[in-house]
């Protein structure tokens, strides 16, 4: 993309954040009417997390400790359920809008960006679970949280920077980072990206960006 196109997808990311702050400002929390066997599930992991337990080792839980300790934080610093877990949400899509950016810049044309963008910033800050019901619910947030960061490694791997616009530290960054998180939000996810993750990169004679994400993963 061209430095126009891209400063429209930049204001676009933005615009997204802003409107959804402010959406969740004025709704003050979050009250799920569907999946409660789940919801609840995902309530008292978040809770436990709160109140200093740690995960596999106080208590057990399929999923990764990342994918309900940000917003156990955030009770603890005073907040209410509710409110905690849609500004965690939020809170991913903030960290992951700069990788989009980069993303789009160094390696898509516009309308594709476009959809990456909707997409990305779409998938973390949803208020449903999935399916035709009008209902909400976060039974499936550390689902979305696993398929926004897979969204951000994909593209890398896939899609080689266009020429003069290599950057291996920062498609390291953005690579590397979502994976380290993949693997604490959803491990099993991670597992299965990892091999076409590496196999891609390999054959594409990128090695160099594989070993400058693994060093920067923690």
């Amino acid at each position: 993309m061209n430095r126009s196109e891209t400063g429209r997808i930049i204001a676009l990311l933005i615009g997204i954040l802003a409107v959804e702050a402010g959406l969740i400002g004025l709704a003050g929390g979050f009250r799920f009417n569907a999946q409660a066997p789940q919801m609840l599930h995902l309530a008292e992991l978040v809770l436990r997390s709160a109140g200093g337990q740690v995960a596999h080792l106080d208590f057990s839980s399929p999923l990764g400790s990342w994918s309900f300790a940000p917003t156990g934080l955030l009770v603890r610093a005073g907040m209410s359920l509710g409110e905690a877990l849609l500004w965690a949400q939020w809170g991913l899509a903030v960290l992951i809008a700069p990788a989009v950016a980069w993303i789009a810049w160094s390696r898509l044309a516009f309308w594709p960006s476009l959809a990456l963008s909707l997409l990305c910033m779409t998938v973390p800050l949803a208020l449903v679970p999935g399916g035709t019901d009008p209902v909400l619910s976060l039974a499936a947030q550390a689902s979305r949280w696993a398929w926004a960061l897979a969204f951000l490694i994909i593209p890398v791997v896939l899609f080689p920077p266009i020429q003069g616009r290599a950057g291996d530290w920062a498609d390291a960054v953005v690579l590397g980072l979502p994976m380290a998180a993949l693997v604490m939000v959803k491990p099993g996810g991670a597992l299965a990206l990892l091999p076409a993750c590496v196999l891609g990169l390999l054959l594409s004679g990128r090695g160099r960006l594989l070993l400058r994400a693994l060093l920067l993963a923690p």
